[in-house]
């Protein structure tokens, strides 16, 4: 498979993920790529480090096949008329950069990708545009709670039906009952 996008396309890409995969020396290998998602004629960039996912979408150059190539976070180009151009078999991925600015017209690097499943965010997105979930709650009772927890880190645990109440859980001493309203 092979994938080609601009200089400016591919700024744009690490712009928007460089806060995620730039900070990730302690997780996991599969979590210190990016991926190329190739559908329509798009590139989709994504990358996740376990807690957060980031996805941006630019136009491409060329596109073999549709599927998805994952590499390593990239520099940006230094040339308006760069190219990248990503190509993988699956086990690894070579990115070639074309038409850089004098003395290096070209270059080419090869990357082992790390063993196992990879991260894929269509597994995480529902299929259908038409999903909506909306729970009301009392603005003044949910901050109450919220407030009075001493963690950082609060989960919502819902039952099998909107109008039954939810957890707030913190910890495991910390327990919050939360009764939702009709919207």
């Amino acid at each position: 498979m092979k994938i080609t996008i601009s200089a400016t396309d591919a700024a744009a890409i690490r712009a928007a993920m460089k806060d995620i995969i730039g900070n990730t020396l302690s997780l996991a290998e599969k979590f210190k790529v990016i991926g190329l998602r190739s559908e329509s004629g798009k590139i989709t960039a994504f990358v996740c480090d376990g807690y957060r996912l980031i996805q941006k979408t630019v136009s491409s150059f060329g596109v073999s096949d549709e599927g998805i190539i994952y590499t390593p976070l990239f520099d940006k180009p230094k040339g308006k008329e760069a190219v990248l151009e990503f190509e993988s078999d699956g086990k690894q991925t070579t990115i070639k950069t074309t038409g850089l600015e004098p003395p290096l017209t070209e270059t080419s690097v090869t990357y082992k990708l790390p063993s196992g499943e990879m991260f894929d965010p269509r597994k995480v997105f529902p299929e259908t545009d038409s999903f909506t979930y909306e729970i009301g709650v009392t603005a003044k009772y949910l901050s109450s709670l919220l407030n009075a927890m001493s963690g950082k880190v609060v989960k919502l645990k819902f039952q099998d039906s909107n109008t039954k109440p939810f957890i707030l859980e913190c910890g495991d001493e910390e327990l919050a009952l939360l009764v939702p309203c009709r919207i």
